[in-house]
């Protein structure tokens, strides 16, 4: 993945770095990093489309709810999880698109849960696939069933990514 990190120590401004590509891991190690030289405050911000549920790196639906901010950020000694959605357009991958058309929830959460132990390299166990559903899905796909301001209950529209980039 291509990410810009945004970090700051405490009453600083935010310093963004130069762009990084790694998977998670090499992300994390380079946040983890930035937390042992002082910086508090840190965000990687994804160049690269991947799905909004699950990560997967091939889009091929967009989906559109009322735009919004900042969602799900939660901080460990290892992990640095946030979701960023400040224009209200998910991409979504196919799997994830059809649990979504389909308002299979259970089945969208449990993809992505999957996914991102894979991602983490952490075990199949009921503790990491509880950890990964409260700090990764929860907030996330919530937020997006329900909108930012709770005013729509589900996506305004839904774009191919051909309709979306013109």
């Amino acid at each position: 993945m291509r990410v810009i990190i945004e970090h700051a120590k405490e009453g600083e401004d935010p310093i963004f770095t130069d762009v990084i590509e790694g998977d998670h891991a090499e992300i994390a190690a380079i946040m983890s990093q930035f937390g042992r030289e002082g910086y508090k405050y840190q965000t990687a911000h994804r160049l690269d489309m991947v799905c909004d549920f699950c990560s997967e790196p091939r889009i091929a639906w967009r989906f559109q709810i009322e735009p919004g901010g900042l969602i799900g950020r939660i901080v460990t000694d290892d992990h640095d999880q946030t979701h960023i959605d400040r224009d209200g357009k998910w991409g979504a991958c196919q799997d994830c698109a059809n649990f979504i058309l389909a308002e299979e929830w259970d089945k969208l959460a449990d993809r992505a849960v999957a996914m991102g132990l894979s991602m983490m390299g952490l075990p199949d166990s009921p503790d990491a696939r509880d950890f990964i559903y409260a700090t990764c899905v929860a907030g996330a796909h919530g937020c997006f069933r329900t909108g930012y301001m709770k005013t729509k209950p589900f996506p305004t529209s839904v774009l191919t990514d051909e309709e979306v980039m013109g």
